[in-house]
């Protein structure tokens, strides 16, 4: 996230210039940071809306994007169960062919149904299904925590504030060990 500060520092010193923000634009990687950019740069909008706007967008792309991995969490809750009812089916096979000829020679086979079906029940579930929607949640977590730091770097922007305020504030949005130190990014 420090190269996302350095993007919001980029567009609030043209900002503060009073320049265009159309070129600083091309240099910015983040799309919400681009469609912040373009929304101001429209001038339209007051800045309690853009802010307003800007947060509402984060909520719905959150809610989103956890509507999809608890979709795959609940997905990953099936397997086992499907596994346990080939079991099951397995189960009843063995037992049907107890009394008949060669029950010895079908009962491997059929043993071997009931815990392969469980096996690949727990294998789907906890080695793709859960693991695919923890890190959807994950990254979901991730992206909402940015979009906060985009959105505050904005309402800074705005207000003019100084570059070093800026970088300050957007450092409380990430980890200590990634925080950006103001006198390497910003000529004085």
């Amino acid at each position: 996230m420090s190269d996302t500060i350095k993007e919001v520092l980029l567009i609030a010193e043209a900002y503060k210039k009073g320049e265009a923000l159309t070129e600083a634009k091309k240099r910015i990687s983040d799309p919400f940071l681009k469609e912040a950019c373009g929304i101001i740069e429209d001038g339209i909008i007051q800045k309690d809306e853009i802010l307003a706007i800007m947060e509402k967008r984060n909520d719905n792309i959150t809610f989103h994007y956890m509507e999809e991995a608890n979709k795959i969490k609940t997905v990953g809750k099936f397997p086992p169960a499907f596994g346990m009812i080939g079991t099951t089916i397995g189960m009843i096979v063995l037992l049907g062919n107890l009394g008949g000829e060669d029950a010895m020679k079908k009962m491997g086979p059929a043993m071997g149904v009931c815990l392969i079906t469980t096996l690949y029940g727990s294998i789907l579930s906890n080695m793709l299904f859960i693991p695919v929607s923890e890190n959807l949640i994950d990254s979901t977590k991730d992206g909402f925590m940015k979009n906060k730091l985009v959105i505050e770097g904005v309402n800074l922007l705005l207000d003019k504030s100084n570059p070093i305020l800026i970088i300050e504030k957007l450092n409380s949005y990430i980890n200590p060990s990634e925080r950006l130190d103001w006198k390497t990014v910003i000529k004085v």
